[in-house]
């Protein structure tokens, strides 16, 4: 059995509660160790990669989802939709009980919403939807204040101005022991998402397809090789400036995963398909104050304000425009100050394409519910529950697209 860390900036926090897990259980994970594949810059769509970077999690191995905190972020400083967070969460549920991995999920918060009765929407969504797919969920924030015997949680708790829990060994322990049992309760119970006949959230099924470089129609200017990102090697684009790469796309087109960093440029995506004309004027700069290169995401449904559900065939284009970005709307890592000067020489490094693929024979579409509200319940739809979570990474001898319906 494997165990595989999906986090955002705790999972990727230097001697974070990651790393006492490692001292109290030694077998985790076997002799391989926890295999974290956390991403500093992470956001709603970076658990669907993350799973897909874990191209040998099996069934009976353990994935630890940790992504409260980057959603709560990316709502709150990025703006982003949380309902459309939620649904790329079910997304994300259904491969997993497609591919019968086990899930542990976590909720994570940050200062914020750890001290505020009234920040709670998303933690209590988040809660409500793994219940619907009979997971129960830990909350860290209730796990330390257990472990403190205090009612109220201090800054002094948190690091990163409020960002992350603090890495201080007695939080770093509560953590690592709360998350310890979690998992011991989920391998014991084999708890892997159940299947749902009907969506919780709108459009949630269909098979999700990860198309990486050598997956792309053209290129001009670019080059497709390897890269190192965190302790797996996978396939990444570069592209010269005034390069572009194009793909073949279909169905509802999710988001671009990209490296982030000091020496990264400005991107422009264009799509051949009637009614998305605004994505040619949207430049999104991959520049990141961090200091070194991380692994980052844009969501089209952000971007653009609606779901990008393209017909067949569309391309894709992704341009390098760092000679003459023009003005910045969108900044991938929405963190980061923008920088003095944009270098006009930068190269842009991109990963994957995430794109769905409703099925011909799709059950209706379920109301967005509240918290207190459970959606209608549709009539099961005939092919339930192929969603892929899985691409073919570099090394992998899969093709470019990879369905674990024909595992």
């Amino acid at each position: 059995m494997a165990i595989y860390l999906l986090g955002g900036a705790n999972g990727a926090a230097p001697d974070g509660w990651h790393e006492e897990l490692l001292r109290i259980r030694p077998d985790i994970g076997g002799s391989g160790g926890l295999i974290n594949l956390s991403m500093a810059a992470a956001g709603p769509l970076s658990a669907l990669l993350q799973a897909a970077l874990a191209r040998d999690a099996k069934p009976g191995d353990v994935l630890i989802w940790d992504h409260a905190d980057s959603i709560l972020g990316c709502v709150k400083e990025g703006g982003h939709d949380p309902l459309e967070a939620m649904r790329v969460v079910e997304m994300f549920l259904r491969g997993c009980a497609r591919r019968k991995v086990m899930v542990a999920p976590l909720i994570s918060e940050r200062l914020e919403e750890a001290i505020s009765v009234d920040l709670q929407e998303i933690p209590l969504r988040l809660t409500h939807l793994f219940e619907r797919f009979a997971l129960p969920a830990l909350s860290l924030t209730a796990e330390l204040r257990a472990g403190l015997k205090a009612r109220d949680l201090r800054p002094g708790q948190f690091a990163q101005d409020g960002v992350i829990y603090s890495t201080a060994r007695a939080i770093r322990s509560i953590l690592a022991q709360g998350v310890s049992n979690h998992c011991k309760s989920i391998e014991l119970s084999k708890r892997a998402p159940q299947q749902r006949p009907s969506n919780v959230y709108p459009a949630t099924k269909g098979m999700l397809r990860v198309a990486l470089p050598a997956n792309a129609v053209s290129f001009h200017h670019a080059a497709s090789g390897p890269a190192v990102i965190g302790p797996v090697t996978t396939e990444v684009i570069e592209i010269a400036p005034d390069g572009w790469a194009e793909f073949e796309i279909e169905g509802e087109l999710l988001g671009l995963a990209a490296v982030l960093g000091p020496d990264e440029g400005v991107i422009r995506i264009s799509i051949d398909s009637e009614g998305f004309d605004d994505f040619r004027q949207t430049p999104i700069s991959l520049w990141s104050s961090r200091e070194a290169p991380v692994l980052g995401q844009v969501s089209f449904a952000h971007m653009v304000g609606r779901r990008a559900t393209l017909g067949f065939p569309s391309r894709l284009r992704i341009q390098n425009i760092s000679a003459a970005p023009g003005p910045t709307a969108i900044r991938a890592d929405y963190g980061a100050a923008p920088p003095m000067e944009l270098n006009p020489n930068a190269k842009v490094r991109v990963l994957a394409l995430m794109e769905r693929r409703p099925h011909q024979h799709a059950a209706p579409e379920a109301v967005k519910p509240s918290v207190e509200e459970e959606a209608p319940e549709p009539e099961p739809a005939e092919a339930d529950g192929l969603l892929s979570l899985a691409g073919a990474i570099a090394g992998a001898s899969a093709g470019p697209e990879y369905d674990d319906e024909n595992r």
